[in-house]
């Protein structure tokens, strides 16, 4: 199967590596077409649940409860 990218084309870092548009880190971005397809499957699992903070750090929703 075809990794299909979740980037939403707002690609800006907010004083961070995480790009608050699709919340992946600049590590996943440089390497999403080349990596495991089981590791792609994971981070978009996780992705609904990243909030990224105004200074750039990921937060998770398991960080607020």
């Amino acid at each position: 199967m075809a990794l299909v990218s979740p980037c939403r084309q707002i690609c800006r870092y907010n004083g961070g590596t995480y790009c608050v548009g699709c919340k992946r880190h600049t590590d996943e971005i440089g390497r999403w077409f080349w990596m495991a397809e089981s590791e792609a499957e994971a981070i978009m699992a996780e992705l609904p649940g990243r909030r990224i903070s105004p200074a750039g750090e990921l937060r998770t929703s398991e960080d607020a409860g």
